[in-house]
């Protein structure tokens, strides 16, 4: 294990995450079922429809829904099952602990099922990223691009402060 790791774990979904992602599934095998009750001479096409569109929702989770974060003395590391996001500590500009936006728009990314997790818009602050699975346990990071994204963690506030440069020495 690197030395001065801090590994900040992801909090359980809040309640609207749980009911979008057990609401989904259940739509998908409700929809993959009636397919074929409707069409049992076509069962080939139903279950080729259910199982491409299921794998890529599934496969889409798990390539983006946030497991875990570290922080190490140069480096933030996003985990998700699939894919490792990187991001220097160098090229942060500020963490805060803070919600994210309200009534935002989902330009690429889930509003609940497996998190929230991908891109967004806020017509309020611009364009952002996000891996968190509760709204209320975020912190918001401004990379010096520009770029900000909504982390989730246990303990914020911990979080923010391990993200955040120590003042220079003088």
């Amino acid at each position: 294990m690197a030395k001065n790791l801090q590994i900040f774990k992801i909090p359980p979904y809040d309640h609207k995450a749980t009911v979008m992602t057990v609401l989904l599934f259940l739509i998908f095998i409700g929809g993959a079922v009636w397919f074929l009750l409707a069409r049992p001479e076509g069962w080939q096409v139903s279950a080729t429809l259910f199982i491409v569109t299921l794998l890529f929702v599934s496969a889409s989770g798990l390539w983006s829904a946030p497991l875990r974060i570290e922080v190490d003395p140069t480096m933030l590391y996003i985990f998700s099952s699939l894919r490792c996001r990187r991001i220097p500590l160098s090229d942060i500009a500020s963490a805060t602990v803070a919600s994210p936006p309200k009534n935002s728009i989902r330009t690429w990314a889930s509003g609940g099922f497996m998190g929230y997790w991908g891109s967004f818009y806020s017509p309020a602050s611009g364009n952002y990223r996000a891996f968190f699975t509760n709204p209320s346990l975020t912190v918001k990071v401004t990379l010096k691009s520009g770029l900000t994204y909504y982390l989730g963690a246990s303990n914020p506030s911990a979080l923010a402060a391990a993200l955040t440069p120590a003042p220079p020495v003088v």
